[in-house]
């Protein structure tokens, strides 16, 4: 498109936006939002907004589903699979007594891991990647096989390992391992990076799998500078509305 001396820059900005989020679902128009909403909740927990959302960070749009689920229920066991600033909020909620859950973070990257460690009180378990197979895809992923995984899961964060390129664009099919530890009362799993093809096909086989547990459930996409999928059941159902 060639912009002229005439042509409304406001206007081009929308349509390119448009067709951006048509193209990979995403819309970074409102990262300003879910940034805008998630900074006046952590104000009002008395949290401090110390959060670097950019990059191949964890994006404000994930941030906002991550507090505003902490603020809307009580959580048991939280897992989260692949650390950074998700982690440092998780940990600044548990410090402020915000949620009295369970917190183990699972990372593969030994340097990442130990200075994610430095910085938050709950375990960050080094879980090396392991070769894997599901569905006729071949990926490196967590090797759950190689520890403890806690029980009644109702909240599971998928933002690792690394994916989005041609060598681990599965990766994090390593997570349907987990679904068999989801607590059948109800859960809350949000898929990071979900407009990406690996992701997209992760959120698939998962869906598949939630069927197969027998519970209702919903789903729900968020979408800004990334976008996030969301499967919802029991009392948390209503998450899948965000």
């Amino acid at each position: 498109m060639n912009i002229g001396a005439g042509t409304n820059v406001a206007a081009f900005l929308a349509t390119t936006t448009r067709r951006i989020a048509a193209r990979t679902g995403v819309a970074p128009a409102q990262e300003a939002v879910y940034y805008a909403i998630f900074d006046r909740d952590v104000q009002a927990l008395g949290l401090a907004n110390h959060f670097y959302a950019v990059g191949a960070a964890a994006n404000y749009s994930l941030l906002y589903v991550l507090v505003r689920a902490l603020k809307d229920f009580s959580f048991q066991q939280i897992v989260e699979l692949g650390g950074g600033q998700s982690t440092l909020l998780l940990n600044q909620i548990a410090v402020a007594n915000l949620t009295s859950a369970n917190i183990l973070t699972v990372e593969s990257d030994p340097l990442w891991r130990e200075l994610l460690q430095s910085k938050v009180r709950h375990e960050v378990r080094l879980l090396r990647l392991s070769e894997q197979q599901y569905g006729g895809f071949n990926f490196s992923g967590y090797d759950f096989a190689a520890t403890t995984v806690p029980s009644a899961i109702d909240f599971l964060i998928v933002d690792g390992p690394a994916g989005g390129t041609r060598q681990n664009e599965h990766s994090r099919f390593g997570a349907l391992q987990l679904i068999s530890r989801l607590n059948k009362d109800g859960f809350l799993i949000v898929i990071d990076d979900a407009e990406r093809s690996g992701e997209n096909a992760l959120c698939d086989a998962i869906e598949k799998k939630v069927e197969n547990l027998g519970v209702n459930y919903r789903t729900g996409i968020i979408k800004a500078a990334k976008q996030q999928q969301l499967f919802a059941s029991g009392k948390f159902i209503s998450a899948a509305f965000y």
